[in-house]
């Protein structure tokens, strides 16, 4: 007989459970492309620049492609927050 278990960290997950979990991954990760894309673009527009929201979701996209990047070579957030936030003072500063 076939075993339909996926194994992780936890134990084993029933094959249903696992789908579940991958769908409930997707769609948290979905809401938050979208509330973040819907943030950045108020207060884009809020401190007068004209993009629109294309803008704004290729900021947020971009910014979780690299933090994704990051967070996988460095594993403490605080080093990942502040390399990034160097990154765009330094990108801000030359856009000027």
């Amino acid at each position: 007989m076939k075993n339909h278990c996926e194994k992780t960290y936890y134990g084993l997950k029933s094959q249903n459970e696992a789908s579940w979990s991958q769908i409930w991954t997707i769609l948290v990760f979905v809401i938050g492309l979208v509330v973040s894309t819907v943030i950045i673009f108020f207060i884009a527009k809020l401190f007068g620049e004209r993009e629109g929201i294309k803008y704004a979701f290729l900021a947020v996209f971009s910014g979780t492609l690299i933090f994704s990047i990051f967070n996988n070579l460095f594993v403490n957030n605080i080093i990942i927050s502040i390399i990034g936030g160097a990154i765009w003072f330094c990108i801000k500063n030359n856009k000027r």
